[in-house]
């Protein structure tokens, strides 16, 4: 299994929610790719529960029917499967040295994860992608203090991801690369989104919102939150966050200016938050006797087709659009 760069770049992208499965299928060509297929199947309550602890599939033949009917539209046999975010941990971790060798970045990636985000990952899969500050910059020199690198990692239970595994191979097909919503999403619209020396990407589930903030194409930061989607406060959890994203900078990491990037908002719910931006940007001051915060929130809600064709087939659900993600990304 791949995380970011499977072997194989499938063309069918399978997504699994509490709610239903969907899936897409893409042509693909010497132009945008287009959509060929798409479809759901919705899941009976108690079928899946997610967690990032324990088995997802309380019903695992419950949830091989509805894949095997869903997967008589295609032959297509390799898949890329999009997860909930709250299935997994995510974290973004710093780095002055980055080990070259896989398994001693393992080591420290399990060691910071236990340590610094309080996450026990026992036999968890850990899965990263290394950003280097070099190449990013474009700097030739970077002292020996600084940070060379930050690194993406997700760890996912062995229980929760051989799951998920194993019901696509007990149906036929073979899931080459497995992730989260919220980096196949970012993933998904990298390219179309800004230049901006800094900017925001927010996930938003229903039953949770992931937060990366970026800066100079590299992801600086991270933040998942669950919770119940009648006792969600969207604005207020970008609010916070927000402000911990600021207090956590230190004097070298701002010198690029204030927070003034624009905020690109993906997933469930943004059409219907009225006066998002006016809220966010009320309520956007520092605390302990600093200075307020000239943050003006510029909200974004970028466009799939912007990345692929409909071609006469419409992806009109959040469940269809990780399907697409997770096929469609780079």
């Amino acid at each position: 299994m791949s995380f970011f760069f499977p072997v194989h770049r499938p063309r069918l992208g399978l997504s699994f929610t509490e709610r239903g499965i969907a899936l897409v299928e893409l042509r693909r060509g010497w132009g945008k790719p287009g959509i060929a297929r798409v479809r759901e199947r919705p899941l009976p309550n108690g079928v899946l529960r997610v967690s990032a602890t324990e088995p997802n599939l309380l019903d695992r033949k419950a949830v091989e029917v509805e894949l095997k009917s869903l997967l008589r539209c295609t032959s297509e046999r390799t898949v890329a499967v999009c997860l909930p975010d709250h299935a997994c941990h995510l974290a973004v971790f710093p780095f002055k040295t980055v080990p070259p060798r896989e398994r001693e970045r393992d080591s420290i990636l399990r060691w910071r994860f236990e340590h610094e985000e309080h996450v026990l990952v026992g036999d968890a899969r850990i899965l990263h992608r290394v950003f280097s500050v070099r190449e990013a910059a474009k700097t030739p020199v970077i002292q020996d203090d600084q940070i060379t690198a930050y690194v993406l990692a997700m760890a996912m239970k062995r229980c929760v991801l051989d799951q998920y595994e194993q019901v696509c191979e007990q149906m036929g097909v073979l899931p080459v690369s497995i992730n989260c919503a919220a980096m196949w999403l970012f993933d998904f619209y990298r390219s179309v989104m800004t230049q901006a020396a800094e900017l925001f990407f927010v996930h938003q589930a229903p039953d949770s919102m992931t937060f990366f903030a970026i800066r100079k194409g590299i992801p600086v930061f991270c933040r998942t939150k669950s919770w119940r989607h009648e006792k969600a406060d969207v604005t207020g959890e970008i609010r916070c966050t927000m402000q911990f994203y600021e207090d956590l900078l230190s004097p070298g990491e701002a010198a690029i200016g204030p927070v003034s990037g624009p905020i690109y908002m993906v997933g469930a719910g943004y059409s219907e938050i009225e006066g998002f931006s006016d809220q966010i940007t009320s309520s956007q001051t520092r605390t302990a006797g600093k200075p307020a915060s000239s943050w003006t929130p510029q909200l974004i809600f970028p466009d799939w087709k912007a990345r692929v064709s409909e071609k006469n087939r419409t992806v009109f659900g959040e469940e269809w659009l990780y399907a697409l993600a997770c096929v469609g990304g780079r």
